[in-house]
């Protein structure tokens, strides 16, 4: 009669950096490795009204760098603070839009010191129904930038097709390729002047924008839809519970 397989369990990973974690921490206490990135529900991030954000804030039709998410210690910006000096000079109008609730405000400090704060506009926390107005009205959006992973809001703003400018590996979805200048740009943890370079370039260049936000719009449908989500983590119980012959 058929049992069960029995094994040590197998674990369903997101990215490499918890790959790498369980790899360290758990080394021999599992029999395989899953890769199922995070769902991201794709329905309620087109439609947005791009002129409610913008009306609401006085922005006009100035350019807006949108940072979406809480900041905190491991998203602080202040990297994004010291950038703005030099994107401010080629883009005076140009505005940094912070939607989330500030836990840490050393990033607002450092804008303070450079003269850069009357750029920076908080928005505090809004809605999921707002949100999509914010990723309508953005030129470009940026907030991942120590090196932890590409968390679930950049996902969003990709699927809604705005260009992201992220400080992630290449591979930190195992399987699936973040191409730099393709579908996001990639820049180097902590490099300011990649930062600021990257924002003058996407500011500056409708046509990129727009190639990279569709691209990567197409790559989370295909990769983080709920739907696809769903389906990798059937495969994966499937396998785990599928009966074998007893010997």
């Amino acid at each position: 009669a058929p049992v069960l397989r029995r094994y040590r369990p197998r674990i369903v990973v997101m990215d490499v950096q918890m790959d790498e974690y369980i790899r360290g921490r758990y080394r021999g206490g599992f029999s395989g490795l899953e890769y199922i990135p995070v769902g991201v529900d794709l329905s309620r991030l087109s439609g947005g009204d791009a002129s409610m954000a913008r009306e609401r804030h006085g922005f006009g039709d100035a350019p807006l760098i949108l940072s979406l998410g809480h900041v905190i210690p491991l998203r602080d910006r202040v990297a994004l603070a010291e950038a703005m000096p030099k994107v401010l000079s080629e883009f005076p109008s140009a505005r940094l839009v912070v939607v989330g609730h500030v836990y840490y405000d050393l990033f607002l400090r450092r804008a303070r010191e450079l003269g850069v704060e009357s750029a920076v506009t908080l928005v505090g926390a809004v809605t999921k129904a707002d949100v999509p107005n914010y990723l309508a009205a953005a030129t470009v959006e940026v907030h991942d930038l120590q090196g932890y992973g590409m968390g679930t809001a950049t996902l969003e703003s990709m699927a809604a097709g705005v260009p992201v400018i992220v400080a992630v590996r290449p591979d930190n979805f195992p399987g699936i390729d973040l191409e730099s200048g393709k579908n996001c740009v990639l820049v180097p943890v902590g490099d300011v002047e990649a930062i600021a370079g990257a924002l003058i370039h996407l500011l500056g260049d409708a046509d990129a924008c727009q190639r990279i936000g569709q691209n990567g719009r197409e790559l989370v449908r295909e990769h983080f839809g709920l739907e696809a989500g769903l389906e990798r983590h059937l495969r994966v119980l499937e396998a785990m519970t599928s009966p074998v012959p007893q010997c």
